[in-house]
């Protein structure tokens, strides 16, 4: 099905998941939990995801290569992305679970139409998504012209002060040692950026995280495949970019950079090569979600995205009200408070958990 659907994301891809499921720590009770829609002997709809026990609880999270970021749209034939074939599958989705979490769907698609009318205890969590489309321009050059001048003046200038260092490359590594060293180098520079920051994201941190790009470097199938996209001087990486690349588009999912470099914006130069890689190739831009200026700078047309939680049965309604009051309230903060006093309130909340041991 996923060769018959050209609008399929590498993460949607057989490959992915199966590393996904593959590639992690298992604790007592995890499961597969995929549903299908068929039509006669036909899969019209496909939808995986990994089953938890929480104590008396069973949830739902979907299969992912651990940092649970990528989008959580099923997958469809082409022409099967109805109401009917959606409710359909959110009925064997949630069939014997108690909750369910469903990251980042297409805003306005009907899955999350189908979610959305669903009664059933939910917390919803709209984000935006960033892209560079490749229907904005004709070619790359068209696209560059039309951004700000202060932009493009900013780009020539780090662009050649770097160059007057060494020599500038920007490369897609496709034999295993290159892939190998390149993510070796992005894991280190994620990792020293996460202590820089007094940040904590485990999954930089874990063994099974390296395993997973590794072989997911070397995975290549009709949908697509991993794109470990470098910015280098002389030889040596600068700045790096975790994606996938499919069919229509380059998805970015992890950036770094060497902080010896900063004042040369090797993040932004990167973009700006992979940018016009994908113009050569009739590809989109797919920045992803999360709000940052430098997306906000680049992208061409955005969307939203919405996550959710929801209990769909009475035991998992039971336990999910803490947790609802909880994102209630995180959100109403976020919504309310002036960004400095949210930044004092996050810092005293995580300066209480570490005196009390959490």
């Amino acid at each position: 099905m996923e060769q018959r659907a050209v609008d399929c994301h590498f993460t949607q891809s057989f490959d992915w998941c199966r590393l996904g499921w593959e590639e992690r720590v298992f604790e007592t009770g995890d499961k597969l939990h995929v549903a299908t829609v068929w039509r006669a002997d036909e899969l019209i709809a496909v939808w995986p995801f990994i089953q938890r026990r929480r104590g008396a609880v069973l949830r739902i999270d979907p299969v992912s290569c651990g940092l649970n970021e990528e989008y959580g749209d099923p997958l469809f034939a082409p022409g099967e992305d109805t109401p009917e074939t959606c409710a359909a599958l959110l009925r064997a989705l949630t069939s014997g679970i108690d909750i369910m979490h469903v990251p980042f769907l297409r805003d306005g698609s009907n899955i999350q139409k189908a979610i959305q009318a669903r009664k059933a205890l939910k917390f919803a969590v709209p984000i935006d998504a960033f892209a560079i489309d490749r229907q904005t321009a004709a070619n790359f050059d068209a696209l560059i012209a039309g951004y700000p001048k202060k932009l493009r003046v900013n780009l020539r200038s780090a662009r050649k002060r770097l160059g007057e260092l060494g020599e500038v490359s920007f490369e897609l590594p496709d034999g295993a040692r290159d892939q190998s060293e390149t993510i070796d180098w992005i894991l280190q520079q994620k990792r020293a950026w996460l202590q820089r920051k007094d940040k904590s994201r485990d999954w930089f941190l874990k063994e099974e995280t390296q395993q997973f790009l590794q072989r997911a470097a070397a995975a290549r199938n009709v949908v697509g495949r991993l794109g470990l996209f470098v910015l280098k001087l002389d030889g040596t990486p600068v700045a790096a970019v975790v994606s996938t690349i499919d069919r229509r588009r380059i998805e970015m999912h992890v950036t770094t950079f060497d902080p010896a470099y900063a004042r040369f914006s090797p993040g932004m130069l990167l973009i700006e090569d992979m940018a016009r890689w994908c113009f050569e190739r009739n590809l989109s831009f797919d920045m992803r979600t999360l709000k940052a200026d430098y997306k906000e700078r680049w992208a061409t047309s955005s969307s939203k995205r919405v996550s959710y939680f929801a209990a769909v049965s009475a035991r998992g309604m039971a336990h999910f009200a803490p947790d609802l009051v909880k994102f209630t309230l995180i959100s109403w903060l976020e919504a309310h408070l002036q960004p400095r006093y949210l930044t004092w309130l996050k810092t005293s909340i995580k300066r209480f958990l570490h005196l009390v041991g959490r």
